[in-house]
């Protein structure tokens, strides 16, 4: 899945397609690479999951900014990013679409599969300016006469969902085949084609002219980019198959060039075959055998991307370089890559998983890679430059560069009127006079109850997101509802919302914002009003997919069973709800998946035996991603080098989602880190062949048990304490405080309820009382629950050991208040006897300024002055002073 798409000179494209309609962002680089300008956003409503793009109509007159973005099935949308403008333009509703401009630049051709094995071929062109439907092409091979006497055992060939299409010249198309296919003998062999698509338009056909290529490893495919063909010439360029070792020892990593344009006349189409790359021995790792298919697809993965542009042919690799080549093999550039920090001389790796965005170019001299959802780039100097314009280089010459990288959202400058289209893009909108009325409350209920009576108009995707604005705010679901609880018949509307929703023949496959089921908070808000309400919340429960949603299950339920949990309804209403919202033994009930439960043999024997062998080559790459990230840190030779890890975890960190509506968010992004988009979409298809929730366990090897984020901050921060990175290490805590504060979230979670910033806040406070007024900013930042087994013990140990100066009373007022709805103020009273606060307090002249600082903190959770009087005199009685 790409995310990034570059369009004119220094604007990209973003597409965020995890959060219901694929939502677009035109952004435009500032006088860097880091400064963004937000021009335009909007959603694609009817589309759902990842999106592509196809090349602009430039042979369309005032369509040269068009281009059309599409979803895996089938929906079109015209996009025109000078124009600012989306226009629907066809649902296929199919599960297999792809669709490219052809070389004319004025016909979309768009490749679906109308059924199983068989293939349709529509042509779109303008009316004025609309793009319509201009004819369908039935698909035939050229030659059908097959000799198998002579070419032996042949393929059945069905184009696959992941090979890729290509406009080529005159008007043809490009497929890109590679995978396991079923020969004529009835066994399954890795096979390798490209097929020419020659439309007739005449004859209404598109003759398909295939083309045998070398074959590949067991199950290789060309899904993750790794082939490109130059649409004008036809030239197709792919991975040589054949692994060549040189006298050295040396593998080396080449390429194909193939003219398209041959296939089916019978004639050799390779064109050229260019040495890209050499790898040592020592640079295989544990691969050995360039006959051992396992090896082999090892090797050839990795080349992350190929592209062609200006005549020459970009080859990607996962470790971060690139280099060009010249498609008629006289010159190629030097491989650039990361130089590292402290060292330019000294190449940094760094893993890769997408290609090339943009090129260097006069306006933007970089590199940059569409890295998941980070943008990372490497920028050339003239020196650099000169090189990419000079003579050819040697095999092994390297050119490094300085690199950077940027999570997709930072670094945006916006005004206040894109920040309220920003939170309302993909949602569905209701205007309000005013938010503040309870009128104008009520009567956006009203509009949403007649709006339900059609719930699929609703959905965005699969998405059902409410967002109400007056123009000057925006209220999310949960906010909105409330509200909506407390206005006159306010909990009868919002169960007629529930009861359209009920009836909503999709509604187990219909989500909300973030982890919650469609109108979970509706639900919420109405079952904690009243217990007669929790018939109707067990029937929306029973209606939602059960396994899919986290809110109910891991809160929800919790908190209806806090109001409710002494009602004569609750148990009934418990015992009604589905597993595993509700009792475990209820997964037991017939009917509640489609057959008995299986053995775990039984399970595995079910599913495709290839799926499971490709999910254990993916786990071990993970594990090898991760270990690669763990050898780093390990390597880390100086303060700078460890900064720059630590600057890779601040932008990692931040990669989590977030509601500033909630009040706390947690780290939960370790998967994604390490696991390629292949390995999580094989994932989802594997959890397709279960029929109950608990056979997950037969293919466990889909977890990673072995990683935790504590074991890389651990190794992180230790090691940046044993390089005396003591500046980066507050440069990295001032960057989490500050990050904090601009989001206005609450606090920050680890995965093992470790706030953000604590590694860094314990290493300095550790290192020198210096750090003490930082680490007191550090609590004031954990404006939620202050954790106990890691803040607390902490202080608890070091307090007593340093006692109090200068440095450590920030900490020691800081626990007092901001954490004195906790043991905050047990441990400040336990340190007043131990410390003698008071007489330091006297000595020092700081009384009044400490009495004022606990007077305007415990101001803040309470307007009785009653209250804060008594708060205040207990402080003074325990330090001794009078009251």
């Amino acid at each position: 899945m790409q995310n990034f798409f570059a369009l004119q000179a220094n604007h990209l494209l973003y597409a965020d397609c995890e959060n219901g309609a694929p939502r677009l962002y035109l952004l435009q680089a500032g006088n860097n690479l880091k400064e963004w300008q937000l021009r335009w956003t909007t959603a694609l409503d009817k589309a759902s999951g990842s999106i592509a793009l196809t090349q602009p109509f430039h042979g369309v007159e005032g369509q040269q900014h068009s281009r059309v973005a599409y979803d895996i099935n089938g929906c079109f949308y015209l996009l025109d990013t000078q124009r600012q403008q989306t226009t629907f333009v066809h649902h296929y509703q199919r599960q297999y679409c792809h669709a490219v401009v052809l070389s004319d630049g004025k016909t979309l051709a768009v490749l679906s599969e109308k059924s199983h094995n068989d293939d349709q071929l529509d042509l779109w062109q303008f009316e004025g300016d609309e793009l319509t439907f201009s004819q369908t092409l039935k698909l035939e091979f050229a030659d059908d006469d097959i000799d198998e006497d002579e070419v032996g055992p042949y393929p059945f060939y069905d184009i696959k969902f992941t090979d890729p299409l290509f406009a080529g010249p005159d008007n043809s198309l490009i497929v890109a085949c590679a995978g396991d296919y079923r020969h004529s003998d009835d066994q399954w062999r890795p096979a390798q084609f490209g097929l020419r698509l020659s439309i007739d338009r005449d004859a209404g056909v598109a003759w398909e002219y295939e083309h045998n290529l070398d074959a590949p490893p067991e199950d290789w495919s060309h899904n993750s980019g790794r082939v490109a063909v130059e649409t004008h010439s036809g030239l197709l360029a792919l991975p040589t198959m054949k692994i060549y070792v040189d006298a050295d020892g040396r593998w080396l990593s080449q390429i194909d060039l193939i003219d398209s344009t041959q296939f089916g006349s019978g004639n050799n189409a390779l064109v050229q075959r260019l040495t890209v790359r050499a790898f040592s021995p020592d640079e295989l790792d544990d691969i050995s055998d360039p006959n051992n298919d396992e090896h082999r697809q090892e090797f050839l993965a990795r080349i992350s991307a190929l592209h062609f542009a200006d005549s020459k042919v970009w080859v990607v690799y996962s470790d971060g370089s690139v280099r060009g080549l010249s498609v008629d093999g006289q010159w190629r550039s030097p491989l650039f890559g990361a130089a590292e920090k402290t060292d330019a001389n000294k190449r940094r790796h760094f893993f890769l998983e997408r290609g090339l965005v943009q090129w260097p170019s006069a306006e933007q001299p970089a590199f940059v890679f569409d890295d998941w959802h980070h943008r990372h780039w490497l920028s050339l100097d003239q020196n650099a430059i000169a090189r990419l314009t000079g003579d050819s280089a040697g095999l092994d010459d390297w050119c490094l560069l300085p690199d950077d990288q940027q999570y997709w959202e930072d670094g945006w400058e916006a005004s206040a009127e894109q920040e309220i289209d920003l939170a309302l893009v993909g949602r569905t909108v209701l205007d309000v006079f005013n938010l503040n009325s309870d009128v104008g409350v009520g009567f956006a209920l009203k509009r949403l109850v007649v709006k339900c009576e059609d719930i699929a108009e609703l959905c965005h995707g699969n998405r059902l997101i409410i967002a109400l604005s007056d123009g000057k705010q925006v209220w999310n679901e949960e906010r909105f509802f409330a509200r909506a609880i407390d206005v006159k018949d306010g909990a009868a509307q919002m169960a007629e919302i529930l009861e359209h929703f009920i009836d909503y023949p999709d509604a187990d496959n219909c989500f909300g914002e973030g982890d919650k089921p469609a109108l979970a908070d509706c639900a919420l808000q109405l079952g904690l009003s009243d217990a007669r309400w929790l018939p109707l919340i067990s029937r929306y429960l029973n209606a939602i997919d059960p396994d899919h949603e986290a809110f109910f299950a891991s809160e929800g339920i919790f908190l209806l069973e806090e109001r409710h949990g002494d009602s004569e309804q609750w148990d009934e209403f418990y015992q009604s709800l589905p597993a595993p919202i509700g009792p475990d033994e209820d997964w037991e009930d017939e009917g509640y998946f489609s057959g008995p439960q299986r053995s775990d043999e039984e399970i595995r024997a079910g599913i495709p035996a290839e799926l499971l062998s490709q999910l254990a080559d993916m786990k071990q790459r993970a594990l090898e991603h991760w270990q690669q990230k763990l050898d780093s840190i390990a390597s880390a030779d100086s303060a700078d080098a460890i900064g720059t890890l630590l600057d890779d975890w601040l932008i990692e960190s931040h990669n989590t989602k977030r509601d500033p509506d909630i009040g706390s968010f947690e780290y939960n992004h370790l998967d994604d880190w390490l696991k390629s988009g292949e390995q999580k979409a094989l994932e989802a298809q594997l959890y397709s062949y279960l029929q109950h929730p608990i056979e997950a366990l037969a293919i466990s090897e889909t977890d990673l048990p072995d990683v935790t984020i504590s074991e890389y901050l651990d190794a992180l921060f230790n090691r940046a304490a044993e390089l005396q990175a003591w500046p980066q290490i507050e440069g990295y805590l001032r960057a989490q405080i500050d990050w904090l504060i601009k989001i206005d979230n609450g606090n920050g979670w680890y995965e093992d309820d470790t706030p953000y910033g604590n590694y860094a806040a314990e290493a300095l406070l550790r290192h020198s009382d210096e750090y003490g007024p930082l680490y007191a900013e550090y609590l004031a930042s954990l404006t939620l629950a202050v954790p106990e087994e890691t803040v607390g013990e902490f202080l608890r140990e070091l307090i007593p050991q340093r006692g109090i100066n200068d440095h450590t009373y920030p900490v020691i007022l800081a626990r007092l208040t901001h954490a004195a709805d906790q043991w905050g103020r047990d441990d400040f009273f336990t340190w007043s006897e131990q410390l003698n606060i008071a007489q330091w307090l006297t000595d020092n002249n700081k009384v009044e300024e400490f009495f004022a600082a606990v007077q305007e903190d415990f101001s803040r959770y309470s307007n009785d002055e009653d209250d804060i009087a008594d708060d205040v005199n207990e402080v003074r009685e325990a330090l001794g002073f009078d009251s």
